[in-house]
Protein backbone atom coordinates (compact mmCIF):
# COMPACT_ATOMS: atom_id res chain seq x y z
CA UNK A 1 0.00 0.00 0.00
CA UNK A 2 1.34 3.51 -0.59
CA UNK A 3 1.68 6.12 1.56
CA UNK A 4 0.03 9.08 0.60
CA UNK A 5 2.39 12.31 -0.11
CA UNK A 6 1.59 15.13 2.16
CA UNK A 7 2.91 19.04 1.20
CA UNK A 8 2.48 21.72 -1.50
CA UNK A 9 1.96 20.86 -5.15
CA UNK A 10 3.24 23.09 -7.63
CA UNK A 11 0.18 24.55 -8.14
CA UNK A 12 -0.73 25.54 -5.25
CA UNK A 13 2.47 26.63 -4.54
CA UNK A 14 2.08 28.73 -7.95
CA UNK A 15 -1.00 30.13 -6.62
CA UNK A 16 0.18 30.92 -3.00
CA UNK A 17 2.93 33.32 -4.85
CA UNK A 18 0.32 34.98 -6.52
CA UNK A 19 -1.47 35.54 -4.12
CA UNK A 20 1.22 36.97 -1.99
CA UNK A 21 2.02 39.14 -4.27
CA UNK A 22 -1.02 40.71 -5.00
CA UNK A 23 -1.53 41.12 -1.20
CA UNK A 24 1.82 43.12 -1.15
CA UNK A 25 1.13 44.86 -4.17
CA UNK A 26 -1.83 46.11 -2.74
CA UNK A 27 -0.22 46.98 0.65
CA UNK A 28 2.71 49.18 -1.38
CA UNK A 29 -0.47 51.27 -3.70
CA UNK A 30 -2.03 51.78 -0.06
CA UNK A 31 1.34 53.19 0.84
CA UNK A 32 1.81 55.37 -2.00
CA UNK A 33 -1.58 56.65 -1.96
CA UNK A 34 -1.45 57.49 1.69
CA UNK A 35 1.81 59.33 0.91
CA UNK A 36 0.40 61.35 -1.72
CA UNK A 37 -2.72 62.12 0.47
CA UNK A 38 -0.51 63.61 3.02
CA UNK A 39 1.77 65.65 0.60
CA UNK A 40 -1.65 67.33 -1.46
CA UNK A 41 -3.22 67.94 2.25
CA UNK A 42 -0.10 70.28 2.89
CA UNK A 43 0.09 71.71 0.02
CA UNK A 44 -3.55 73.00 0.26
CA UNK A 45 -2.75 74.34 3.74
CA UNK A 46 0.39 75.87 2.34
CA UNK A 47 -2.25 77.76 -0.50
CA UNK A 48 -4.69 78.06 2.37
CA UNK A 49 -2.43 80.88 4.31
CA UNK A 50 -0.65 82.30 1.03
CA UNK A 51 -4.04 83.39 0.25
CA UNK A 52 -5.24 84.39 3.59
CA UNK A 53 -1.64 86.81 3.63
CA UNK A 54 -2.82 87.84 0.16
CA UNK A 55 -6.21 88.66 1.15
CA UNK A 56 -5.25 90.70 4.54
CA UNK A 57 -2.93 92.78 1.85
CA UNK A 58 -5.83 93.21 -0.24
CA UNK A 59 -7.88 94.80 2.32
CA UNK A 60 -5.31 96.50 4.50
CA UNK A 61 -2.53 97.38 1.90
CA UNK A 62 -0.23 95.71 3.82
CA UNK A 63 0.87 92.20 5.39
CA UNK A 64 -0.20 90.75 8.42
CA UNK A 65 2.62 91.04 10.70
CA UNK A 66 3.94 93.81 9.03
CA UNK A 67 0.59 95.93 9.13
CA UNK A 68 1.30 99.24 11.71
CA UNK A 69 -2.39 100.12 12.21
CA UNK A 70 -3.14 96.81 13.86
CA UNK A 71 -3.41 98.42 17.61
CA UNK A 72 -5.48 101.14 16.06
CA UNK A 73 -7.94 98.58 14.47
CA UNK A 74 -7.84 96.01 17.23
CA UNK A 75 -6.69 96.85 20.73
CA UNK A 76 -9.35 96.92 23.39
CA UNK A 77 -7.28 97.28 25.87
CA UNK A 78 -5.69 94.27 26.83
CA UNK A 79 -2.34 95.32 25.47
CA UNK A 80 -2.37 92.12 23.65
CA UNK A 81 -1.90 93.15 20.38
CA UNK A 82 1.17 95.00 18.72
CA UNK A 83 2.08 96.89 15.21
CA UNK A 84 4.49 95.72 12.83
CA UNK A 85 6.87 98.50 10.75
CA UNK A 86 4.79 98.68 7.75
CA UNK A 87 8.42 97.95 5.73
CA UNK A 88 6.42 95.68 3.66
CA UNK A 89 8.41 92.39 4.99
CA UNK A 90 7.53 90.25 7.24
CA UNK A 91 10.12 89.72 9.62
CA UNK A 92 11.15 87.51 12.08
CA UNK A 93 11.66 90.42 14.97
CA UNK A 94 12.01 93.55 14.01
CA UNK A 95 12.30 96.25 16.18
CA UNK A 96 11.59 93.99 19.17
CA UNK A 97 8.32 92.91 17.32
CA UNK A 98 8.21 89.26 16.38
CA UNK A 99 5.86 89.67 13.15
CA UNK A 100 6.48 86.32 11.54
CA UNK A 101 4.61 85.37 14.82
CA UNK A 102 2.31 88.51 14.66
CA UNK A 103 1.13 87.75 11.69
CA UNK A 104 -0.87 84.98 13.02
CA UNK A 105 -2.28 87.15 15.28
CA UNK A 106 -3.04 90.01 12.82
CA UNK A 107 -4.79 87.03 10.43
CA UNK A 108 -7.01 86.01 13.82
CA UNK A 109 -8.30 89.42 14.43
CA UNK A 110 -8.99 90.23 10.59
CA UNK A 111 -10.88 86.75 10.95
CA UNK A 112 -8.92 85.41 8.38
CA UNK A 113 -7.80 81.83 9.80
CA UNK A 114 -10.06 78.59 10.76
CA UNK A 115 -8.35 79.16 14.48
CA UNK A 116 -7.65 81.61 16.93
CA UNK A 117 -3.93 82.19 17.52
CA UNK A 118 -1.90 84.65 19.76
CA UNK A 119 1.26 85.22 17.71
CA UNK A 120 2.62 86.56 21.29
CA UNK A 121 5.80 84.27 21.36
CA UNK A 122 9.15 86.09 22.19
CA UNK A 123 11.42 84.09 23.82
CA UNK A 124 10.68 80.38 23.66
CA UNK A 125 9.29 78.19 20.98
CA UNK A 126 5.96 79.16 19.13
CA UNK A 127 3.19 76.93 20.87
CA UNK A 128 1.39 74.94 17.57
CA UNK A 129 -2.10 75.74 17.45
CA UNK A 130 -1.84 78.21 19.89
CA UNK A 131 0.64 80.79 18.82
CA UNK A 132 0.77 79.32 14.99
CA UNK A 133 -1.40 76.76 12.90
CA UNK A 134 -0.24 73.57 13.30
CA UNK A 135 0.77 70.81 10.19
CA UNK A 136 -1.25 67.83 9.12
CA UNK A 137 1.44 66.46 9.50
CA UNK A 138 4.62 67.35 11.78
CA UNK A 139 5.68 71.10 12.59
CA UNK A 140 4.00 74.79 12.09
CA UNK A 141 3.72 77.26 9.90
CA UNK A 142 5.76 80.67 10.43
CA UNK A 143 6.22 83.81 8.23
CA UNK A 144 10.01 85.04 7.61
CA UNK A 145 11.23 87.55 4.59
CA UNK A 146 14.13 86.08 2.74
CA UNK A 147 13.91 82.96 4.22
CA UNK A 148 15.97 79.96 2.02
CA UNK A 149 17.69 82.77 -0.10
CA UNK A 150 14.65 84.26 -1.26
CA UNK A 151 15.60 87.58 -0.51
CA UNK A 152 12.94 89.54 -2.60
CA UNK A 153 9.95 87.88 -0.76
CA UNK A 154 7.67 86.95 2.23
CA UNK A 155 8.28 83.41 2.52
CA UNK A 156 6.05 81.00 4.71
CA UNK A 157 7.80 77.93 5.89
CA UNK A 158 7.11 74.48 7.33
CA UNK A 159 9.18 73.48 10.30
CA UNK A 160 9.50 72.17 13.99
CA UNK A 161 9.42 75.56 15.78
CA UNK A 162 12.31 75.79 18.57
CA UNK A 163 13.55 79.04 21.25
CA UNK A 164 14.95 81.72 19.80
CA UNK A 165 15.07 85.25 20.02
CA UNK A 166 17.00 87.28 17.33
CA UNK A 167 16.26 84.98 13.81
CA UNK A 168 13.77 82.05 12.66
CA UNK A 169 14.83 78.73 14.27
CA UNK A 170 13.30 75.72 12.91
CA UNK A 171 13.68 72.25 12.88
CA UNK A 172 13.35 69.76 10.29
CA UNK A 173 9.73 68.21 9.89
CA UNK A 174 10.12 66.46 6.64
CA UNK A 175 11.73 63.86 5.21
CA UNK A 176 13.82 64.57 1.40
CA UNK A 177 11.09 62.42 -0.28
CA UNK A 178 8.47 64.55 0.97
CA UNK A 179 10.23 68.03 0.56
CA UNK A 180 10.86 67.29 -3.45
CA UNK A 181 7.44 66.07 -4.14
CA UNK A 182 6.31 69.14 -2.17
CA UNK A 183 8.73 71.04 -4.64
CA UNK A 184 8.21 68.64 -7.92
CA UNK A 185 4.32 69.33 -7.63
CA UNK A 186 4.44 73.37 -6.94
CA UNK A 187 7.86 74.47 -8.48
CA UNK A 188 10.77 72.80 -10.60
CA UNK A 189 11.56 69.91 -8.02
CA UNK A 190 15.22 71.94 -7.27
CA UNK A 191 15.89 72.84 -4.08
CA UNK A 192 17.94 76.11 -4.25
CA UNK A 193 15.83 77.29 -7.02
CA UNK A 194 12.76 78.79 -7.76
CA UNK A 195 9.64 79.69 -5.44
CA UNK A 196 9.63 76.87 -3.59
CA UNK A 197 13.19 75.58 -1.69
CA UNK A 198 14.34 73.54 1.39
CA UNK A 199 17.52 72.96 3.79
CA UNK A 200 18.31 70.97 6.73
CA UNK A 201 16.71 72.20 9.83
CA UNK A 202 18.16 72.23 12.65
CA UNK A 203 19.67 69.14 14.22
CA UNK A 204 19.63 67.47 10.93
CA UNK A 205 23.31 66.97 9.16
CA UNK A 206 24.54 68.85 6.18
CA UNK A 207 23.67 66.93 3.04
CA UNK A 208 20.64 64.75 4.38
CA UNK A 209 17.61 66.85 2.52
CA UNK A 210 19.66 68.64 -0.11
CA UNK A 211 22.80 66.94 -2.12
CA UNK A 212 24.41 70.23 -2.96
CA UNK A 213 26.63 69.73 -5.85
CA UNK A 214 26.21 73.46 -7.19
CA UNK A 215 26.58 74.40 -3.70
CA UNK A 216 23.18 76.62 -4.33
CA UNK A 217 22.39 76.42 -7.80
CA UNK A 218 20.20 74.55 -10.45
CA UNK A 219 22.72 71.77 -9.86
CA UNK A 220 21.35 71.04 -6.55
CA UNK A 221 19.11 67.62 -5.75
CA UNK A 222 16.90 66.42 -2.98
CA UNK A 223 18.65 63.84 -1.06
CA UNK A 224 15.42 61.27 -1.39
CA UNK A 225 17.57 58.23 -0.53
CA UNK A 226 18.81 59.55 2.89
CA UNK A 227 16.41 58.77 5.76
CA UNK A 228 14.30 60.29 8.53
CA UNK A 229 13.08 63.32 8.83
CA UNK A 230 15.89 66.22 7.57
CA UNK A 231 13.63 69.18 5.67
CA UNK A 232 12.72 72.82 6.49
CA UNK A 233 10.61 74.01 3.42
CA UNK A 234 9.47 77.63 2.53
CA UNK A 235 7.48 79.02 -0.30
CA UNK A 236 7.61 82.87 -1.25
CA UNK A 237 4.40 84.36 -2.16
CA UNK A 238 5.33 87.82 -2.66
CA UNK A 239 7.80 88.16 -5.41
CA UNK A 240 9.54 85.31 -7.87
CA UNK A 241 12.90 85.34 -6.10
Amino acid sequence: MKKEQSGFSLVELSVSIVIIGFIMAAIVQGKNILDNAQIRSIISQFSEHQTSANSFKLKYLQYPGDFDEAVAHWDIGTNDIEDGNGDGKIQFVQGGVYEGYRAWQHLTYARMTKANYLGTETTGAAQLESDIPKSNQIGGFVFEHGLLAMTSGNVIALGIPLASTTTINLGSSLTAQQAFAIDNKSDGGNPSTGKVRSIEGNGSTAGTCVDANGAGTADDLYNISSGGRNCIIGISFTETP
